[in-house]
């Protein structure tokens, strides 16, 4: 998207807590019907659900989560913000509540954020469901090389083909194909579509292949990975120097909404 990586700004949200106060402030202003028909809000109610009954009703700080992710944005009045296709519909919200924002305190402070989407705006789990860590069934980059290449042939492809010499639908894979459309080359996406078609290609191998790849796209990552394990000094100073000069704008931002509402500070 036309990052300059050296203007990157990396922190750590709990080390800033103006974002806190900003959300406390923006949740006042946000109506409830609106967070709870919040598709990650009712996502993460489901699996409360599902993994403890005991622990299934939904915490006052959970129902603001939604809020909360909003006041990131917030928290630098951003214009744009890259997501993936499953973050639409917060993004709607987030709109929603600067619209509602300005419209209560007669302002156009607070800029209606706009989703920056990349040519890949959605991955599937390998089980074919939404991709997270609480779902178990994501693709860690810390992962080492033979935990990615074992998920990666549990990845659901074209439920419709029982054998290797069935003509294959490239357009029917839900996992591996689109995996390969993220992390291989033009060449190779190609190759594995017309071999697939032509039923010379099995799921087995084209799972093993793209296992591969997807461990050469991230062995750079995760050596770099090692380096900063190695050294937890300079991951800190990272995080605490990013984190400063990140609260610095935070702390603009919420005097400004402050103003705004006519508190005192």
């Amino acid at each position: 998207v036309g990052i300059d990586p050296k203007k990157v700004i990396i922190f750590v949200q709990s080390m800033i807590p103006e974002t806190a106060v900003l959300h406390v402030l923006m949740s006042m202003v946000t109506p409830q019907n609106w967070v709870e028909r919040d598709p990650t809000l009712k996502d993460m109610a489901k699996m409360l659900r599902n993994n403890d009954s005991q622990t299934s009703a939904i915490s006052y700080g959970l129902m603001g989560y939604p809020v909360l992710m909003s006041c990131d944005i917030f928290s630098f009045n951003a214009h744009v913000v890259p997501v993936g296709v499953d973050q639409l519909a917060h993004m709607e919200i987030s709109r929603d509540i600067a619209r509602r924002f300005n419209y209560l305190y007669k302002t156009e402070y607070l800029n209606e954020p706009q989703p920056l989407l990349t040519q890949i705006p959605l991955l599937k789990g390998v089980d074919g469901q939404k991709m997270g860590k609480s779902f178990n069934n994501d693709i860690k980059i810390s992962d080492d090389e033979q935990t990615t290449s074992k998920k990666i042939m549990q990845c659901i492809t074209d439920r419709s083909r029982a054998r290797k010499t069935d003509l294959g639908h490239p357009d029917k894979c839900e996992v591996a194909f689109p995996y390969y459309q993220a992390f291989a080359d033009e060449q190779t996406v190609k190759e594995v579509e017309c071999e697939c078609k032509s039923g010379t290609r099995g799921c087995a191998d084209c799972k093993k292949q793209l296992g591969c790849i997807i461990n050469q796209k991230f062995a750079p990552i995760r050596e770099k990975r090692k380096e900063f394990e190695q050294n937890p000094e300079l991951v800190k100073d990272i995080i605490n120097e990013g984190s400063k000069k990140a609260r610095i704008e935070v702390k603009k931002v919420l005097e400004n909404v402050q103003d705004i509402m006519m508190l005192y500070r």
